[in-house]
């Protein structure tokens, strides 16, 4: 017994050598984030974008926007949470939540997300967020093929994209007036 014991204390040992080499790498951590890509408007604007600059999101929110944005592109989804609820506009969806804060997502690609928005949800039983969450789901839901051929065949899109995710870090940066 005392060998088998040796041996696997052996192999403990390595594992986690190996796993802090991995971690200690910055460009493998680099390389195992997700692509995001965000639902447009019909006028091309972005909706989280619009989301998060309505007046309608406190400031001292953004940073809990920017926590769940960042978890879907480093694959820790925070809080992840399957749409079902026995609402057909909603099911098949995904969100990260916060407090009373939620970014609602789809994949779209092995390692590709589209977030469809953000909202703010004041209680389990908001129809106004219900509402408008089924709304923003049928518009994904019909421009879905197209997003995902985008991504396929559209040389620049997914660059593109990370010009947006970065634009929205940066909007939600804590230490930058948004508003006049």
């Amino acid at each position: 017994f005392k060998q088998d014991i040796l041996e696997i204390k052996q192999k403990i040992n390595a594992i986690l050598y190996l796993s802090k080499v991995e971690l200690s790498s910055p460009k493998q951590l680099e390389e195992k984030l997700n692509n995001i890509v965000f639902l447009e408007t019909t006028s091309g604007n972005i909706y989280t974008l619009d989301d998060l600059d309505n007046n309608k999101v406190p400031l001292d929110f953004y940073e809990g926007f920017s926590e769940l944005i960042h978890s879907i592109e480093d694959g820790t989804f925070k809080n992840a949470k399957f749409l079902t609820s026995g609402n057909q506009k909603t099911a098949g969806i995904c969100e990260v939540k916060g407090f009373k804060k939620r970014v609602i997502y789809d994949r779209v690609g092995f390692d590709t997300y589209a977030i469809l928005g953000a909202f703010i949800k004041k209680s389990d039983k908001d129809k106004g967020y219900i509402d408008q969450l089924g709304n923003r789901i049928a518009i994904y839901r019909k421009n879905k093929d197209s997003i995902i051929k985008r991504i396929n065949e559209e040389e620049g899109y997914l660059d593109s994209q990370k010009d947006i995710l970065n634009q929205i870090y940066e909007f939600l940066e804590p230490n930058i007036k948004k508003r006049g």
